[in-house]
């Protein structure tokens, strides 16, 4: 997990914000295999966002920092309702940070009740959304490498 005390981010005194580029840090919301996941304030523009950074060991090398950048550049160009929005990409301190659209609510992994599973109704609500999404990324060549339940909200 990404350390933020050793990650070399800004703070300021005496309330200690953490800072990530202009991002102000408020709350981690999840730790992913890529790294964790904040709930920030982009102060420039005025909006809670939501914050990846992403760990040294996911981006060792300038081939697999490049590989982040395309695709955040892509995942930028796509606009469906479904599709979270990629804002910014943001490097500060050797980390890195992809800055997309806060969604509220939970990943489809902690809605599904354990052994339970939907009722079939809120089971085709969500295959026709994820599906929707998915149609759209693959009309402009786009393809989710990680489509599952915990990336789904």
């Amino acid at each position: 997990m990404l350390d933020l005390t050793s990650a070399g981010l800004s703070s300021s005194a005496p309330e200690a914000v953490r800072t990530f580029g202009r991002y102000q840090l408020r709350e981690l919301v999840a730790v992913s295999g890529m790294g964790v996941v904040y709930r920030a304030w982009d102060p420039t523009l005025e909006c809670v966002v939501a914050i990846k950074l992403v760990s040294e060991e996911t981006i060792p090398d300038e081939s697999a920092r490049r590989q982040l950048y395309t695709e955040a550049r892509i995942a930028s160009s796509l606009n469906h309702p479904n599709i979270c929005r990629i804002k910014d990409v943001v490097e500060e301190s050797g980390h890195a940070g992809i800055v997309m659209e806060f969604v509220e609510g939970q990943v489809l992994t902690n809605v599904i009740p354990a052994n339970v599973g939907l009722p079939f109704d809120l089971v085709v609500a969500y295959g026709i959304a994820i599906a929707d999404a998915v149609s759209h990324a693959h009309e402009h060549d786009v393809i989710h490498r990680d489509l599952k339940s915990g990336n789904v909200m």
